[in-house]
């Protein structure tokens, strides 16, 4: 219910994590598991789940969306996300899953969008990095956001005009001021440290 986003009662839910021995204020973490294609025609994924189950502390794992759910009490892993990874890194890698795991939560209320974070952390980590199995949400977040502020406009178009100014004053006269800039601002308007970066003297820096 709390993953359709349908309407639930607090009480219920508080009732369901004390039987389950949980910790009703977290913190938690929700998983998105990726069989591999054969487990799809073999179809077990009621098995992996009921694996999961028994043999993962603290973590209730179930099918949706074709996929496999896992939500986690970070309480049976010292509160810690790469607590949870470490011990079961293995155990995702030599069943060839491709894990997307959410940025930790304490209402479980949120598991709804917690679980978004978990999808979009396992597509966008798919889409750009391709060599590896497992994502994290904040690890991909920037380069969702760049997705979505792109999908209707080119990225120049959402820059400032000073910036493209800037950008086109460059490629005319095959000077390094945006780059200039970008360094500047990265370490905090310091002339000294970019002059530095740049290899540079600090005079050329001023100039510029």
């Amino acid at each position: 219910d709390l993953l359709a986003g349908e309407s639930f009662m607090p009480q219920r839910i508080e009732n369901r994590l004390t039987q389950r021995g949980w910790h009703v204020g977290g913190p938690f973490l929700c998983l998105r598991i990726l069989p591999s294609e054969r487990d799809y025609y073999t179809r077990t994924i009621p098995y992996y789940c009921q694996v999961f189950n028994r043999d993962f502390s603290g973590s209730c794992f179930f099918e949706y969306d074709d996929v496999i759910v896992g939500v986690t009490d970070l309480c049976f892993y010292e509160a810690s996300a790469e607590s949870f990874i470490t011990s079961y890194l293995e155990t995702f890698r030599d069943g060839d899953f491709r894990v997307g795991f959410s940025n930790i939560f304490s209402d479980i209320a949120d598991l709804r969008s917690s679980y978004v974070q978990a999808v979009v952390a396992l597509k966008t980590g798919q889409k750009h990095f391709q060599s590896q199995w497992f994502f994290r949400f904040s690890d991909v977040s920037l380069l969702y956001m760049e997705a979505k502020l792109t999908e209707e406009l080119d990225g120049r178009f959402l820059c400032a005009p000073e910036i493209l100014t800037l950008h086109q004053y460059d490629q005319i006269n095959g000077s390094n001021y945006l780059q200039t800039l970008k360094v500047y601002l990265d370490h905090q308007m310091n002339a000294v440290k970019t002059a530095k970066e740049l290899y540079i003297h600090r005079a050329t820096m001023v100039y510029r």
